[in-house]
């Protein structure tokens, strides 16, 4: 199974070994440039198209055209998603909690909104590794085993963000 951790220790070991000086630290100016893509946006079809913009800006720089420097774009893509995905969970949390809160006393059966969405989440990063898991292991031993598992990071976390919003978009 492929980590964040796991492949930030392969981007640096790599980087240590090739002498190839490749910052694993995302810009803040592109997780701006992503917040203000995704937060200017009005629908999900307009966030959608926020994805691979943090990548693609990291490989407009000088030397990022190698398998490192890919690994590291996708790393940040992963990096810049995540922020959003924590800020687009804790929102659908309180959202859960408070209409948990109004069906207590009526209907507390019903009152599940927030366990299930903490099930639901829990799921999902199990699957995540799982499925990148999965797309590093086809690889074998080739070296695009590791781009494929950040690209798959990058990917789920992005499409996991774009439907915690698209959830509380729906019960607004």
């Amino acid at each position: 199974m492929i980590t964040r951790r796991g492949v930030g220790m392969t981007v640096a070991l790599w980087a240590a070994a090739t002498g190839v000086g490749v910052t694993q630290d995302l810009p803040p100016e592109s997780q701006a440039a992503l917040e203000a893509c995704y937060y200017g946006a009005e629908e999900t079809a307009g966030r959608s198209a926020c994805k691979d913009l943090v990548f693609d800006r990291c490989q407009s720089q000088p030397n990022m055209g190698t398998t490192l420097g890919m690994m590291t774009c996708a790393q940040h893509e992963t990096q810049a998603w995540d922020v959003l995905l924590n800020a687009e969970y804790a929102e659908a949390l309180a959202w859960a909690k408070g209409m948990d809160a109004q069906d207590q006393q009526h209907f507390p059966e019903f009152a599940k909104r927030a366990e299930s969405l903490l099930a639901a989440q829990r799921a999902w990063i199990a699957f995540r590794d799982a499925e990148c898991g999965l797309a590093y292991a086809v690889w074998g031993a080739g070296s695009m085993r590791t781009l494929a598992g950040t690209a798959c990071h990058a990917d789920m976390t992005a499409e996991r963000t774009l439907a915690l919003r698209a959830l509380r978009d729906e019960m607004l």
